[in-house]
């Protein structure tokens, strides 16, 4: 209903729906096939109005993607094991194109911030306790910045101006 019947709107669908699965078979398998995950990022790429539009979604989809990765080896080297999956990457990705930089920035952070108490809930003695899927959280974030994001916008126009 935001955005009308448009293919940008189709393509949109499209991809919360990818989102939802691949954070169904993250939460059950923490891990995800390739195939839905880049599937998700085409589709996110691709759900544009106009030629301008999809230069804007694949250098954001770069950009995050980049980010991402530098984040995952600088954080891998300091605590010395896997930080995070090459997946989160792609669903970086696949955030920076739908939301572009502002907005995506704030979804990675919901998205952390939705992913703490849950952490922190699961934690005991077990190894496999300490591995908390990500998607799940980076998807909800995405969905609820993509659904209120002139509130998001709100928001941060008032503490960064």
């Amino acid at each position: 209903m935001k955005f009308g019947l448009t293919f940008q709107a189709a393509g949109i669908a499209v991809t919360f729906a990818l989102l939802l699965a691949l954070s169904a078979i993250d939460f059950r398998y923490k891990m995800v096939p390739d195939s839905l995950n880049l599937g998700a990022l085409t589709v996110a790429v691709f759900s544009v109005t106009s030629f301008e539009q999809f230069g804007y979604n694949v250098t954001n989809a770069l950009l995050f993607a980049g980010g991402f990765t530098l984040l995952r080896f600088y954080l891998s080297y300091a605590i010395k094991k896997e930080a995070m999956g090459e997946a989160d990457i792609m669903i970086a990705a696949t955030m920076g194109a739908l939301l572009g930089v502002k907005l995506g920035l704030a979804a990675i952070f919901l998205g952390a911030v939705l992913a703490l108490p849950a952490l922190l809930l699961t934690q005991d003695e077990s190894e496999e306790s300490k591995q908390l899927p990500f998607i799940p959280f980076l998807a909800l974030a995405c969905w609820l910045v993509v659904m209120f994001d002139t509130y998001v916008n709100d928001w941060m126009v008032g503490i960064y101006g």
